[in-house]
């Protein structure tokens, strides 16, 4: 088998690992996101994310607050994870799939972080979410 084959093969294997409902176990972030949350504190478990196709859709209360479509580079090391929204905005992450947990460390508007980590002290936004796949 080449590389290619091997790389496409790996392709596909990641795509058919995503496609799911996730539930959000944790959120830590720098700053707090208008689009997802509309200023109110909730509850870990109360945001979904639906990744299907080349589509996330985040939903709080049963409606689909963002739509956004992603990106995903399973070749890389740590996996890259990018998520572009309709005014523009990007959020470039890594991602680690492990079971049925996600987890997604990224930067809005900027660059793209090395590690798994939530510095909230430095601007420009990290964030970090632990998802549970929903059965």
């Amino acid at each position: 088998m080449t590389y290619d084959q091997l790389a496409a093969r790996r392709l596909f294997h990641w795509h058919q690992l995503l496609p799911a409902t996730w539930l959000d176990i944790d959120i830590a972030n720098q700053r707090r996101s208008e689009a997802f949350d509309e200023g109110v504190v909730q509850e870990p478990g109360t945001k979904q994310f639906v990744i299907a196709d080349s589509r996330l859709d985040f939903r709080t209360g049963g409606e689909t607050r963002v739509e956004t479509t992603i990106e995903v580079d399973s070749m890389q090391n740590p996996k890259q994870f990018t998520q572009k929204f309709k005014d523009g905005q990007v959020y470039r992450s890594i991602q680690v799939l492990a079971g049925d947990y996600l987890v997604l460390c990224g930067i809005r508007d900027g660059g793209r972080p090395s590690r798994f980590s939530c510095e909230t002290d430095k601007k420009g936004g990290e964030f970090l979410i632990v998802l549970k796949r929903q059965p």
